[in-house]
């Protein structure tokens, strides 16, 4: 039992190693939220197949905490690491690069997933039919978990291309990205669809937060203050007193106080991140963090089929034991799936270029 532990430690190490390319504390951040967006869509097939959870009212109290600032935070990251990509390739460049590595799996996914619940109806959550897949270009809400792809991607090339082409400051971009906000809440609220284009309205203030306290959260100068047990303890009362009133008041999702809610998460998130990385407790979300693109890519349908086998072949309907079995396989399978694939040659599935024979010689001696 012993050698099988250190076999699966060293594999993830390995993995680590492959794809730790950003500071330390980012890597944590990530980490927590795919776990959050696993925890959050594991919960969610459960309920939709079935299960009864009115006797586990505090795993749904978890999963709305968590809803708050899981997907904020990603653009956040997202936002905070672009002048770092600008800085080495360029606009054009970046651009390029993030549709290779966001876009194209977005839409080769997309297809995957969406042709595995054609064949399978019988078994999954949720209808699916030949038009679905024209969905991927417009209504990426359709595809499950895939919605936040499209408008990163989105995100970013818009928001890069008005930074560098038309040179509007951060400070700036906050203001507009404060108004496409409450645009996208007023379209919500009074049932206006505009498909994709909602989503990057709705989370466009995140990318552009992200930009804007760069300088700040980058500066290696304040990262004793962001971590620090004292700003732990200034920030953690406001975070649950927040999420309390957001807990018992559930119809604030739809109004502008949710913005201050949501910001308690992101910056309690990034603090206890930066906390983590200075005592080095939970290293082992590095490992996520690294790979959470791939987790992302792949954990529902993972997850579906974990489902499936419990309930229907091994007859277990116990809510805590599929929630768990679940999140266990969808955020540790896609990593081995990721680099069995990467070995046997199967890289298309996840780029448009064929890595080095360097890359695919590391991928091979680590795994």
């Amino acid at each position: 039992m012993q050698n099988f532990l250190n076999r699966v430690t060293k594999f993830l190490k390995s993995s680590f190693s492959i794809h730790e390319r950003s500071l330390g504390w980012i890597n944590l951040a990530r980490g927590f939220i795919i776990i959050m967006v696993v925890y959050r869509h594991s919960f969610e097939g459960i309920r939709n197949s079935g299960i009864d959870i009115s006797a586990y009212r505090y795993l749904e109290v978890l999963n709305n905490m968590m809803y708050t600032f899981r997907m904020p935070l990603f653009f956040i990251i997202s936002g905070i690491l672009m002048n770092l990509s600008l800085k080495k390739s360029g606009l054009g460049q970046y651009v390029r690069k993030r549709a290779e590595y966001i876009l194209y799996p977005y839409v080769v996914w997309c297809v995957i997933q969406i042709s595995l619940k054609m064949l399978l109806p019988r078994y999954v959550n949720g209808e699916t039919s030949w038009s679905s897949y024209l969905d991927i270009l417009y209504n990426p809400r359709e595809i499950e978990q895939f919605w936040y792809l499209y408008a990163l991607f989105n995100i970013m090339a818009l928001y890069s291309l008005l930074k560098i082409k038309f040179r509007i400051n951060p400070l700036l971009h906050l203001l507009i990205a404060l108004a496409f906000y409450f645009i996208a809440q007023y379209t919500f609220n009074h049932g206006i669809r505009l498909y994709f284009i909602n989503d990057i309205l709705g989370h466009y203030l995140f990318f552009a937060a992200g930009d804007l306290a760069s300088t700040f959260v980058l500066d290696p100068k304040n990262r004793e203050k962001i971590a620090s047990y004292r700003t732990f303890f200034i920030v953690l009362p406001v975070f649950l007193v927040l999420h309390y009133y957001y807990l018992t008041n559930p119809e604030v999702l739809t109004k502008p106080f949710m913005l201050l809610i949501t910001f308690s998460g992101i910056i309690f998130a990034v603090i206890v991140s930066f906390l983590l990385e200075k005592t080095k407790g939970l290293q082992w979300l590095k490992v996520l963090g690294a790979n959470s693109l791939y987790i992302y890519l792949m954990h529902v349908m993972i997850m579906a089929a974990n489902r499936i086998f419990l309930l229907k072949v091994l007859k277990i309907d116990s809510m805590p034991v599929v929630l768990f079995a679940n999140i266990v396989v969808g955020l540790f399978i896609p990593i081995i799936i990721y680099n069995i694939m990467m070995k046997t040659g199967f890289w298309w599935l996840f780029s448009p270029n064929k890595p080095s024979q360097m890359t695919i010689a590391h991928v091979k001696h680590n795994a």
